[in-house]
């Protein structure tokens, strides 16, 4: 599985390249436990986005895992400060706006990435498109791959 998460490596720095992120992450499910935690991650300032949840229903990741498509939370969004706060992957990070999108596998969201900017910034809808296009191809690779939940080093398995 080294070659899944190297491939999950590749396309987050791609798209963190292509889109000037400052910061990409993927969150995948734990079969064991079927919580989610942020597992690999491009232009983090820590490993600290590791031990971070996401919970559902709750700040930006939690509620595209809710209801199952892309958001934005960006200088367009009310209250972004107060969200920003309540949001421990967006203060981790020191992110001012971020945009994320749900990963699926065989019909089921099994992750969501996140991008985002340490800069004021709005998503355009081509922004939101290119995003839901990395997760496709994450959802690709996972099904190739075989893959199903991550171990306690976060490597996907």
């Amino acid at each position: 599985m080294e070659k899944w998460n190297g491939e999950i490596r590749r396309e987050l720095d791609g798209f963190r390249g292509d889109t000037s992120a400052d910061f990409v992450a993927l969150a995948w499910i734990s079969e064991d436990d079927h919580r989610m935690r942020w597992r690999v991650a491009s232009g983090s300032r820590s490993e600290r986005y590791r031990t971070l949840p996401v919970r559902p229903g709750r700040e930006l990741a939690g509620t595209v895992y809710r209801i199952g498509r892309t958001l934005a939370w960006d200088g367009t969004t009310p209250d972004l400060g107060r969200k920003r706060l309540e949001s421990p992957i967006m203060m981790a990070e020191d992110l001012k706006a971020a945009a994320a999108s749900p990963v699926f596998r065989g019909g089921e969201i099994q992750g969501i990435v996140l991008a985002g900017q340490r800069t004021d910034r709005v998503y355009t809808p081509d922004d939101l498109k290119a995003l839901e296009s990395l997760c496709e191809r994450l959802g690709k690779l996972a099904e190739t791959a075989g893959c199903r939940e991550s171990d306690s080093r976060g490597m996907m398995v």
